[in-house]
């Protein structure tokens, strides 16, 4: 079985070299995430930059797709999105946000 998982990866506001990642675990229930996708983002002038959402920032790559295929071999799937954004939400000046999910799977 193959699985392909395409996604929208949003960087909002202040991102200072930080990583945003997908995990999938395809093995079942008892498999571990192993990172499929990453991108690092790393702005220091947000001049000129138009501000799609957040705190008065601009978002210098608000949209990055994700398109990642790989083998299956489980009964089920499990995605994680996250980022190594270290303080907490209510503290920090970068967010993300994760739209259009798709999940497809061929058999």
């Amino acid at each position: 079985t193959k699985v392909r998982v395409t996604a929208t990866f949003h960087f909002i506001d202040a991102w200072n070299g930080e990583s945003a990642f997908m995990k999938i675990a395809t093995g079942g229930k008892q498999s571990t995430p192993e990172y499929v996708w990453t991108d690092r983002y790393d702005v220091s002038d947000y001049r000129g930059m138009i501000d799609s959402c957040g705190a008065a920032l601009g978002e210098g790559r608000f949209s990055t797709p994700i398109d990642v295929s790989l083998a299956h071999r489980g009964d089920s799937l499990t995605v994680q999105f996250g980022s190594t954004m270290n303080l907490p939400a209510s503290a920090s000046k970068g967010f993300y946000g994760v739209s259009s999910i798709q999940i497809y799977v061929r058999l």
